[in-house]
């Protein structure tokens, strides 16, 4: 538990069809680390895939998803639940959009005011529907009662004479073109075909006008004319194209003359129609012209789209909201009940992700040759014939695994779930441990909450603690450690604070102990003992280390060994013999005691240098090193821990500001709120500088001693995904 295992590289080998076996076998074990393997003989079954980006973004919603579940309907039971296999993304987002709507529906229940807030959107929505609804009315009123107003006969009339002015227009443009200078025969047999058409176009406008339109019979009279002129023009324009060579001699002023005659007959019959069209029209009829609600209602259609959208969904929303409002606690216990069977399932597929996620992971580390496929990694020594036995059960005889001693291997730490947590002070801040050192979270799991209790010993301030630990512990990640460290803290500052007789800064009843701010000199006393057993215990720590790494000497001589141990108890009973007065320890028999032991090591390790065939300068560098060590600074390592009475002191010292703010006649309004403000900047600011000077001592005094953190820890299969 508090030694780093060390590793062993290992090679496995076998066919090719064992792969999905292999997978499998290296899964379920999981307590190896795969690495990569260089061989220019080998390739890698598998390169990297967006697919599995994917699916990692998918496994990352699924547990945020089933951490808020679990915010809403407390703790899931997640017993017995097995994988979903071959889940898809689209059954993730589905999962995923199956809670959000009951999520929503359970915070509408749970908070009627949300339902109010939906109903006041909803009016709003109706409100701007009906000013969009009056803006087009307003809009289109002229041209709704125009057009209400005209009667089909003379909107018939209207279009018809519309057409004629276009068609005269055409033909007064042909005319036009016929008259320009001389063109060829071609040209000119392709106007006079155009005309023959402009005429039997306008022959059937004149034609669907209603009978009683032309009583004078003026509009027939005046088209046969201009009918009888347009055909003796074509009749010229034909002679003229059939005697193309002799072009010269052809009359073409006649042609001129025709074309000036037709126009004079076109502008009688376009005013006579201009007469006719103001005798029998009225003005409604240019209102409504053009008038079409298809043309004119998708601009307001475009506007109107979103509010009639939203308007519906919110209908749709509120609609089961209010019919579920009237059994309101039954509807929201199915709801829960819903969620927490949703989370469940979410749970399953997370795993069916997780273990697909894992084998496309492992088939990255697969390489294959010829004839087989191969993987190599690290294996923790202790493990090393469960591994071998695992593989021969899973693929069989045709296998070969080679483990092989490699001292550039990881380190394997496994830790108590009650230690796990302190990773933060250690792992996260200093760094792993090598092959077979000590891991100091153990340690450091035990002493740091002591440290912060002596500094921060009260029973009120300690529950509130430990309550906010055990909130933080129903978080993820970092933030489930830093409660895993706050519990214990918690414990540790109710238990001194129980010893203290301290309840929320104020002193409830008579010590078990003793009281830091009545009796200053005992916790210092505790706070010198505690740096005295703090220090020795990495000094235990430091030896052992250096047993471990077959340092002999160093573990019994050198600064941090047996004999500094040794050297640092015998001093510090001398000085308290003599009452805490360092210069009269120095006659102390014990003290005089520590001194021989320090210059027994100060000798040896001038020594050891020169019998490992190095100069004596090497040695005496060291002992000069190890001597400001073992004197100045063992002493100023010591002095150190009396920060733990410090605060200790200052902690209790709030108490006394409260009383001199409300003074002795003050009321009890005022001591409540001068209390309350106390006893918040206390918690916050008092509390966070007690965990800030426990964590120097730890890192600085105690871990210096023996840890380096120079190793990296083993990163097993389920490790593969961060």
């Amino acid at each position: 538990m508090f030694r780093a295992v060390p590793t062993k590289r290992f090679y496995l080998y076998t066919a090719k069809w064992n792969r999905d076996r292999l997978v499998d076998a290296l899964l379920d074990f999981n307590e190896v680390e795969l690495t990569e393997i260089k061989d220019p003989e080998l390739k890698p079954i598998k390169e990297d895939g967006e697919l599995d980006d994917r699916y990692m973004d998918a496994l990352k919603e699924l547990e945020l998803k089933i951490e808020e579940i679990e915010g809403i309907v407390g703790s899931i039971d997640l017993e017995n639940i097995e994988e979903t296999a071959h889940i898809t993304l689209e059954d993730v987002e589905k999962l995923s959009r199956e809670a959000d709507e009951k999520i929503e529906l359970l915070m509408h229940l749970s908070n009627p005011k949300l339902i109010e807030k939906i109903k006041e959107e909803l009016e709003k929505v109706n409100n701007e529907l009906a000013w969009l609804e009056e803006e087009i009315v307003s809009s289109l009123e002229p041209k709704v009662k125009a057009s209400l107003g005209v009667e089909e006969n003379q909107v018939k009339i209207f279009e018809v004479l519309n057409s004629l002015e276009e068609k005269l227009g055409y033909l007064e443009r042909t005319l036009n073109e016929i008259m320009k200078p001389i063109q060829d025969a071609k040209s000119m047999a392709s106007l006079s075909n155009k005309l023959k058409d402009l005429l039997s176009q306008i022959e059937r406008d004149l034609s669907s006008l209603p009978k009683d339109i032309d009583i004078d019979g003026k509009i027939s009279s005046l088209y046969k004319d201009l009918r009888a002129r347009v055909e003796d023009l074509t009749s010229l324009i034909n002679q003229f194209a059939s005697q193309e060579e002799e072009t010269s001699r052809f009359p073409i002023t006649q042609i001129m003359k025709s074309c000036r005659d037709i126009q004079m007959t076109l502008d009688e019959l376009r005013a006579l129609i201009a007469d006719v069209a103001d005798s029998v029209l009225s003005m409604s009829v240019f209102l409504s012209e053009g008038f079409s609600l298809e043309k004119i209602l998708p601009e307001y259609a475009e506007k109107a789209k979103p509010l009639i959208e939203r308007k519906n969904e919110l209908e749709k929303r509120i609609s089961p909201l209010e019919d579920l409002l009237e059994r309101k606690d039954a509807e929201i216990e199915r709801i829960r009940q819903d969620l927490a069977e949703l989370g469940r399932k979410m749970a399953s597929a997370a795993l069916g992700i997780k273990r697909s996620l894992l084998i496309s992971k492992i088939l990255e580390y697969l390489y294959e040759g010829e004839k087989v496929i191969v993987v190599s990694g690290w294996i923790p020594s202790t493990f090393e014939e469960e591994f071998r036995e695992h593989m021969n059960s899973s693929l069989g005889s045709i296998m070969e695994l080679r483990i092989e001693e490699d001292e550039k291997g990881p380190s394997y730490i496994r830790l108590p779930k009650i230690a796990a947590p302190f990773r933060l002070l250690t792992h996260k801040m200093v760094g792993y441990p090598k092959a077979k050192q000590l891991d100091p979270t153990p340690l450091v799991s035990l002493l740091f909450p002591i440290m912060f209790g002596i500094m921060f010993g009260d029973v009120g301030h300690g529950l509130a603690a430990l309550l906010f630990g055990l909130l933080l512990r129903r978080k993820k990640g970092g933030l489930r450690d830093l409660g895993g460290i706050l519990v214990p803290m918690g414990i540790c500052s109710v238990f001194f604070g129980l010893l203290y007789g301290e309840v929320f800064l104020k002193e409830a009843y008579h010590p078990i102990l003793f009281s830091p701010i009545h009796e200053p000199t005992k916790i210092l006393l505790v706070a010198v003992l505690f740096g005295l057993i703090h220090l020795n215990i990495a000094f235990a720590a430091n030896t052992v280390n250096k047993i471990g790494e077959g340092k002999y000497l160093d573990a019994m001589f050198h600064y941090g060994g047996l004999f500094t141990i040794g050297m640092y108890g015998l001093a510090a009973f001398a000085v308290y013999r003599v009452g805490g007065d360092v210069i009269s320890a120095f006659g102390d028999p014990f003290m005089m005691g520590a001194a021989g032991l320090f210059g027994i090591s100060m000798l040896t390790m001038m020594i050891e240098p020169k019998l490992k065939g190095h100069g004596l300068s090497e040695g005496m560098m060291e002992v000069f090193e190890a001597a400001l060590e073992g004197t100045i600074g063992l002493l100023a390592n010591t002095l150190s821990y009396l920060r733990l009475a410090g605060f200790a002191i200052a902690h209790a010292s709030f108490g006394i500001i409260i009383k001199s703010i409300v003074g002795e006649g003050g009321s009890l309004a005022s001591f409540i709120i001068a209390s309350a403000s106390m006893n918040i900047l206390s918690m916050g600011l008092e509390g966070m500088i007690a965990f800030i000077q426990a964590t120097r001592l730890t890192l600085y005094e105690f871990m210096t001693k023996f840890f380096k953190g120079e190793g990296r820890a083993l990163r097993t299969i389920d490790g593969l995904l961060g």
